[in-house]
């Protein structure tokens, strides 16, 4: 049952967000809500990834997911404050193993994608910043929603930007300003 609405097709930044999630096969989705808008579109993406140890991991403070929201093996959700480490440390454990036709083999994974939509406030996003790095290497993309609000600039994108300048291996770029915008950090290019 696929209780998304149909506009949802309609707004322009979802399928970039899906063409990032082709190219991963860690993707970590902070903010899942519903997972009717940009997570669907980050598991479409990474269904079209022929990657056999891919992992999707939807992220969220409670569960409010839809009814078409159905699990597969590769998929995982975990209930948690998006500013706490224990909730970075349930999905270090999903990273660590990754089962095999006769064993589990532990493995440690570091996402190819980091996707935040959580509270669009400052403080927030640069606690959420500061922690979910752990999970991230030089070549993640990190991509986030809701950088301008009914087309004005959101603050929060300041922590974003001050982050990437003191990474010194992101850079941020706005990809569009439409449907309350969606930035991007993406590795420096040297």
């Amino acid at each position: 049952m696929n209780n998304a609405p149909d506009t949802i097709e309609m707004v322009p930044l979802l399928p970039i967000i899906e063409k990032y999630a082709e190219k991963a096969t860690v993707a970590i989705d902070i903010g899942v809500c519903k997972a009717t808008g940009s997570t669907r579109y980050i598991i479409k993406g990474m269904k079209k990834n022929p990657a056999k140890n891919k992992i999707f991991i939807g992220i969220d403070h409670k569960d409010q997911r839809e009814d078409w929201f159905k699990l597969e093996p590769w998929q995982h959700y975990v209930l948690g404050d998006s500013r706490k480490q224990s909730t970075v440390d349930k999905v270090k454990e999903i990273l660590k193993f990754i089962k095999t036709k006769d064993k589990e083999v532990v493995v440690h994974f570091s996402a190819d994608l980091i996707f935040i939509d959580t509270v669009h406030e400052y403080e927030f996003l640069k606690q959420e910043l500061a922690l979910w790095k752990q999970l991230a290497h030089a070549k993640t993309i990190w991509l986030f929603h809701d950088t301008w609000m009914f087309d004005i600039y959101n603050h929060m994108t300041d922590a974003i930007k001050e982050f990437a300048e003191e990474s010194g291996i992101w850079e941020y770029v706005d990809i569009t300003k439409e449907a309350h915008g969606l930035g991007i950090l993406r590795p420096i290019i040297k």
